[in-house]
């Protein structure tokens, strides 16, 4: 039977200033945390775990869509879920962007897990593949190539070359 579990976390208060790029004042369940790298644009992560999932997303924001956010919760009559708080940002214009790692990053009860790096919402990495997949050991599983959202190629290291080569073709009569 699949375990289902939300994670209902209680109100953290981070406070700071966006003039400056030092911070940002807003309310939020802990489990999502704030940080401001440029004057205009600030950064929220969100951590939880839903289905038995882990799950970390990382969303580039303007001010105004923080301040929309600190309004939002403060209208909510019951605190509200770190996956509600994701919804929501994904719903009114955060988007996935992460300059030093992966903006999304999911390990599944097996052990398995997959991270996608993103800037500005679109898959992308000049460095490395944007996608890529892990098995329960670590051993990475499929890698996935993308510039600013453009698939570029695909690799599948854990298969082997004569499965990706297709299938194979029985030799040609009388060339035996």
């Amino acid at each position: 039977m699949a375990r289902h579990k939300k994670t209902f976390l209680s109100a953290l208060l981070i406070v700071g200033s966006l003039t400056g790029g030092s911070g940002v004042a807003l309310a939020a369940p802990s489990g999502v945390s704030v940080s401001s790298q440029q004057a205009r644009t600030a950064h929220i992560t969100v951590r939880y775990q839903l289905n038995a999932v882990d799950i970390t997303q990382t969303y580039a924001v303007s001010p105004k869509i923080l301040r929309d956010e600190q309004t939002w919760l403060a209208q909510q009559q019951t605190q509200q879920s770190v996956p509600q708080v994701a919804d929501w940002l994904s719903r009114h214009g955060g988007k996935l962007d992460r300059q030093d790692g992966p903006a999304l990053f999911e390990r599944f009860a097996d052990g398995s897990s997959y991270e996608m790096y993103c800037r500005n919402g679109l898959r992308d990495r000049q460095d490395g593949p944007a996608f890529i997949e892990y098995d329960a050991k670590g051993a990475i599983t499929y890698e996935a190539f993308y510039e600013k959202g453009h698939f570029i190629r695909d690799v599948h290291p854990a298969l082997p070359t004569a499965i990706l080569n297709g299938p194979m073709q029985p030799p040609a009569p009388g060339t035996t």
